[in-house]
């Protein structure tokens, strides 16, 4: 545990309660141990974050509480989830500056109403991201998130455990992906033309927030697997290993072809298959194409966001803008596995 001495050797800015910091490297080690499972709120990746996606990013540590979350800037479509309009606004996120389903926040024990107050009290304007805890705050929806336990062993049990409809769904599906090959390529093998993938993919989302860089692909350590054709590139999908659960954090892929292929969806079932044969007990799919996901057998976990200000004024228009900013709910409940 964090020592109370080096507490008083700690240069930073403080309020009420939290310190403040502009640079990962500076945090103390409690950071760490208040992010818990978290990996993308660990010191490490938000140095990396910085060095790839520099939006400001800020730090804030309560020490005595046991309480850490990140800020940065960001200029926003406030109407992100309403089809036809568009208005964009700088504003603060708590989040990770990354399209990624985690919390920016955390805390030991029930500290909520601790962390609620010090937004209300310090943040000009905020909205905080992927909740799923109560706060103070003025609530709404955003994208849920999807997950599937792996309980088989092989993805030929996966199949067995299906309804008959889903099982020849999928068999379909597999059989577009027939001859289609399946490579691990290294960070620094990542091509202009598979981070152009990633590029259409962001422009088609009807839910976008930051863009990221190629060197984002090139630096992060994380799997990189490319679908081929003979020599043709179809797309890839990129993931990241956390202890006994795997994040499917990124895609790309010709938009041309995913009819012919069936290609998204193949690409999810080899996720799935890849988790299945590497021996993962969880599997995050992440969020949006939550019909697709869902037909796969993945749940979905409700996620929140919360809005704040501490001018009034602005208070009264997030109320009054609470659902524009929100998310509704696209996906039905599906049985896909037998039991």
């Amino acid at each position: 545990m964090f020592k109370k001495e080096m507490y008083k050797k700690i240069k930073s800015k403080e309020k009420y309660g939290f310190l403040i910091y502009s640079k990962a490297s500076e945090l103390p080690e409690l950071w760490d141990e208040i992010a818990k499972e978290n990996c993308f709120l660990k010191r490490e990746f938000l140095g990396f974050l910085e060095d790839v996606n520099p939006c400001k990013q800020r730090y804030h540590i309560n020490i005595k509480e046991e309480i850490i979350l990140l800020d940065y800037g960001l200029k926003i479509d406030i109407f992100t989830f309403k089809k036809g309009f568009s208005l964009k606004f700088p504003i603060n996120i708590v989040g990770i500056p990354l399209s990624v389903s985690s919390k920016g926040y955390s805390y030991m024990d029930d500290k909520g109403d601790i962390l609620s107050d010090y937004i209300k009290k310090t943040m000009k304007a905020v909205i905080l991201l992927n909740s799923d805890d109560k706060l103070k705050l003025t609530k709404g929806h955003t994208l849920s998130d999807f997950e599937l336990s792996i309980r088989w062993s092989s993805f030929e049990d996966y199949l067995k455990s299906m309804r008959s409809h889903y099982r020849y769904r999928t068999t379909k599906a597999l059989k577009k992906f027939e001859g289609v090959r399946v490579e691990a390529v290294s960070r620094n093998e990542f091509s202009k033309n598979l981070y152009r993938f990633y590029e259409e993919v962001y422009e088609r989302s009807s839910s976008k927030l930051e863009k990221l860089s190629i060197d984002y692909f090139k630096k992060l350590p994380a799997t990189i697997l490319v679908f081929k054709d003979d020599d043709r590139e179809l797309g890839f999908v990129q993931l990241k290993e956390a202890g006994n659960k795997l994040y499917f954090l990124f895609c790309g892929f010709d938009e041309d072809l995913n009819k012919e292929y069936d290609l998204y969806l193949n690409m999810i079932f080899h996720i799935i298959k890849y988790s299945i044969d590497h021996g993962f007990r969880l599997l995050s799919l992440g969020q949006t194409t939550e019909d697709i996901k869902s037909k796969a057998g993945a749940y979905e976990i409700d996620k929140y966001l919360y809005f704040s200000s501490k001018y009034k004024v602005i208070n009264l228009l997030g109320n009054i803008f609470i659902k524009a900013l929100s998310y509704k709910k696209q996906s039905q409940s599906y049985r896909v596995f037998k039991a």
